[in-house]
């Protein structure tokens, strides 16, 4: 039977309109979304799942391809670290679409190694928006949450 280590989430924004900035459109900077640290406390046969809910507002002609990025044990965790990515899912936007579509991804990560906190295992969540040249405001609800289990 799992035993749970640790649950935490980082909320950024809990309801629409917030915090209305624009997503970087340069894959090699995505924008910081969120970050999470799991206290594991040197446990074995660690699974992690991870999830994050993001609001975002298309004002490209076209459709927009927004890449999520969630790292593990960037450091510090805002940073985005390229060789730490774990998990990379696309989303498109299509044109025309009005108001906030809400886009919620999902990952795993099995058997993780601790990283540069002692006994913490920590995640990042980024995104960047491109196809030409988009404009993709964040608009919230912008939320990443974890939860790893021994056993």
């Amino acid at each position: 039977m799992a035993q749970l280590l640790d649950y935490r989430s980082s909320v950024n924004s809990n309801t629409s309109g917030y915090p209305f900035t624009p997503l970087s459109t340069n894959e090699a900077a995505p924008t910081f979304l969120g970050g999470i640290g799991l206290i594991v406390n040197g446990a074995t046969n660690i699974r992690v799942n991870l999830w994050g809910t993001e609001g975002l507002i298309s004002h490209s002609r076209g459709p927009s391809t927004i890449r999520f990025f969630i790292t593990r044990n960037s450091s510090p965790i805002t940073n985005f670290t390229p060789g730490n990515v774990i998990f990379r899912a696309d989303h498109v936007l299509p044109a025309g679409v009005s108001g906030v579509q809400v886009v919620t991804i999902n990952a795993a990560d099995s058997n993780p190694a601790p990283g540069p906190v002692p006994q913490q295992i920590n995640y990042s969540l980024f995104a960047v928006a491109f196809d030409g040249n988009p404009v993709v405001i964040r608009n919230g609800p912008e939320v990443f949450t974890g939860l790893a289990v021994t056993g």
